[in-house]
């Protein structure tokens, strides 16, 4: 299969296509967001930010840290190369139409994108389905398809490489400096799945006081923890420690 659809409507479909051999797929990032809103991909750990709005984007600059800014390498379909490694091209609005329209076979990785406000048409093997708008493609290298644009703005981003390249950043990558970013808020997301907070959120005479009274647990020295009250031998204790103070009260 060679055209793997996808996401309509928040439904998955699929679409099928010459059947060729397939290939492995590429593994599904384990960490997902953060690195993905920043997209840090044709010049290291700098930004790329994108100048113009449908049917064209008129400008792309990758920003660097310093406030140094360069142009990104333009290409000939009318979009922008935004990561080296895989020569992986963008190309929105306008130019992304005519790309699609005067595509039949796809010589590269494509997704292909119809955002909201946008719809089109796909055929494959003969067949024509219905694009609404918020639906994406993910076409393989070597299969044909033919779109048509009926309304609003595509976008697409074609890879000469296999589409693993965004495994360089997820918590596999080899850059060191994003995988130890990953590691960090695996440990943070951990402590909140725990239930653990910092001491240093209270103040100082409130947190010891809520570890006098054993309201809390202290971990690690620098994070507390609430008790459970709800798990049974605990609230068993906390059941008989509250009688005996009442049953003291009484005498």
């Amino acid at each position: 299969m060679n055209v793997t659809p996808i996401i309509k409507n928040t439904k998955l479909e699929t679409i099928s296509n010459i059947h060729l051999p397939q290939r492995k797929q590429a593994e599904t990032p384990k960490v997902a967001s953060h690195f993905a809103t920043l997209p840090n991909l044709a010049y290291g750990r700098h930004l790329i930010n994108f100048t113009g709005n449908a049917p064209s984007i008129t400008k792309a600059t990758v920003l660097s840290p310093d406030g140094h800014e360069t142009e990104l390498k333009p290409t000939k379909n009318g979009g922008f190369i935004i990561e080296e490694r895989t020569n992986t091209e963008l190309i929105y609005g306008n130019n992304a139409k005519k790309y699609l329209e005067n595509t039949e076979k796809f010589d590269r990785d494509t997704h292909v994108v119809f955002p909201k406000k946008a719809t089109g048409k796909v055929t494959i093997d003969g067949k024509t389905t219905e694009i609404k708008e918020n639906t994406a493609f993910v076409i393989s290298k070597g299969s044909n398809a033919k779109f048509e644009v009926t309304k609003g703005y595509p976008m697409l981003m074609a890879s000469d490489k296999n589409f693993d390249w965004y495994s360089n950043y997820s918590n596999q990558s080899d850059d060191q400096m994003i995988k130890n970013k990953y590691a960090e808020l695996m440990w943070v997301n951990a402590r909140l799945y725990n239930g653990e907070i910092n001491k240093n959120k209270f103040d100082e005479k409130v947190v010891n006081k809520l570890i006098e009274k054993e309201i809390v647990d202290v971990k690690d020295n620098d994070y507390v923890k609430f008790k459970h009250y709800y798990v049974p031998d605990i609230k068993q204790k906390n059941l008989k420690k509250m009688a005996s103070q009442k049953k003291k009260l009484i005498l």
